[in-house]
């Protein structure tokens, strides 16, 4: 009874994973997934990686451009992804898309951000940086959240 009380309580937060991007997630993961992803949608891209990095770039001609930028701390977890695009719209789906995941609850925190709490302890923040549209996922420490007063 509780092994089924605790996957009913774990499937929500697994599935909504994608929502909020790969926050977490080990770099290899990471890579199988977004190497998945755009073998499944017919996508071509280029990869730059360091020990603390992998940097992602559309390079077919099916959309406009976007660079996926995910950085990785000692751990090799993923605590922070950037969406880069070259249109607002762009900007606009693709946080839609994260803000439609019921399981997640975001709340809006400023103007341009948001947060999730527990589980997840995550800020998504639409940032525009040299006409580059940024849409910027990051995973809060606890001391960071209580000294941000985001709760």
């Amino acid at each position: 009874m509780k092994t089924v009380l605790l996957l009913i309580f774990f499937l929500p937060v697994y599935f909504s994973s994608f929502s909020q991007e790969f926050l977490l997630d080990k770099k290899s993961h990471v890579k199988k997934k977004m190497a998945k992803f755009y073998l499944e949608n017919s996508r071509t891209y280029s990869l730059a990686e360091t020990d603390t990095s992998l940097i992602y770039i559309l390079t077919d001609t099916l959309s406009l451009p976007a660079t996926t930028i995910f950085y990785f701390n000692e751990q090799s977890r993923c605590e922070k992804q950037e969406n880069i695009f070259s249109c607002d719209s762009c900007l606009q789906k693709s946080m839609q898309r994260s803000m439609s995941n019921t399981f997640i609850n975001w709340k809006q925190v400023g103007p341009e951000s948001y947060y999730a709490g527990f589980p997840y302890n995550a800020l998504m923040e639409q940032v525009i940086i040299n006409g580059k549209f940024i849409l910027r996922f990051t995973r809060m420490k606890r001391k960071d959240v209580k000294s941000t007063g985001v709760n």
